[in-house]
């Protein structure tokens, strides 16, 4: 942000606050608080947190999407009375992804009852590790296959030259054969 940019801004602040120092102020502190909650969940994402190295979790990721069974199914009465959406849903049952390791982490467990719920943004990070995984093992598959492929290619290239070359020498010996003693090749 240059300074010209700053100015308009600081400006806007001012306007929208009447110039009341003390809502300039209280902004202020909520952008400051705003700024530190994202770098927190910045730091978080990329597994820095506390200390926390990040690792590999692709084949967590594939073992728990592996589990998941696709269902379709409807919110209970009761459900849709504390805000569940109607209608037909599709997706996974927690009881599924509880199976695995990384699914048993996008799943709680809602009092009193018990019923499980599904973290749906903790599973659409799951989800794209699974998908970077596929991604990846997809590329490392095609680049086998393209060297296998290449392998294939030279051997068939020396085969094609031995055989040509052998068809070649065949070739030589039998006119030599034919035009032996005449002195003419």
């Amino acid at each position: 942000m240059d300074m010209s940019e700053l100015l308009r801004f600081a400006g806007a602040v001012s306007s929208a606050t009447g110039g009341d120092t003390s809502k300039m102020d209280r902004l202020r502190d909520e952008m400051n608080a705003a700024a530190e909650e994202r770098k927190k969940n910045e730091a978080q994402m990329s597994g820095r947190a506390a200390g926390e190295a990040s690792r590999s979790v692709g084949a967590d990721a594939l073992e728990m999407t592996a589990g998941a069974q696709p269902y379709s199914y409807q919110y209970t009465r009761a459900m849709r009375a504390m805000g569940a959406p109607s209608g037909d849903r599709y997706g996974p049952m927690a009881d599924d992804l509880e199976r695995s390791k990384l699914g048993a982490a996008v799943v709680s467990r809602v009092e009193p009852d018990g019923m499980r719920v599904v973290d749906i943004p903790g599973l659409t990070m799951a989800n794209t590790a699974a998908i970077g995984q596929l991604a990846r093992e997809r590329a490392d598959q095609r680049s086998q296959g393209e060297d296998a492929l290449h392998r294939l290619q030279r051997d068939k290239a020396s085969q094609d030259y031995a055989a040509a070359s052998s068809n070649l020498q065949t070739q030589i010996d039998r006119l030599r054969n034919r035009y032996a003693g005449g002195g003419v090749y």
